[in-house]
């Protein structure tokens, strides 16, 4: 985001630019904005809480937002990936400083949260199909 004093002016799209569902940048964006994230660099700075993040978004999407922990599984998972890949070039080039080991630290707890989201998304569909059957 970029910000003019207490307000945001703009904001860019940092994640990987394509024509793709907007529910994947808006999982980004609230991943980033998680203060639990290993990785959240919160001293000082107010970030809303999800709930208000995502109920702003609806407000000004003028829908709800369906299926949005599957999204935020993919891009734990995804977040995942590719810092493992980053992990493991960077030690290809000896590099093993602070960023390398936050990284490392990183690969778990976003693999442990993606596999709970699926986890709860699934036992969601199965307590439905109980209750068609």
């Amino acid at each position: 985001m970029q910000c003019a004093g207490a307000g945001i002016a703009g904001v860019i799209d940092w994640e990987l630019w394509s024509v793709s569902d907007p529910r994947l940048d808006l999982a980004w964006f609230l991943l980033m904005a998680d203060r639990a994230h290993p990785n959240a660099v919160v001293d000082g700075v107010p970030v809303p809480a999800r709930a208000d993040l995502v109920a702003a978004y609806e407000q000004a999407a003028g829908t709800r937002v369906a299926d949005l922990p599957w999204f935020d599984a993919l891009v734990r998972y995804k977040q995942a990936a590719a810092s493992a890949l980053l992990v493991k070039n960077a030690r290809k080039r000896g590099e093993n400083d602070a960023s390398v080991a936050r990284m490392v630290r990183l690969i778990p707890f976003l693999l442990a949260g993606s596999r709970a989201l699926l986890q709860h998304i699934d036992a969601g569909h199965a307590a439905e199909q109980r209750e068609r059957d």
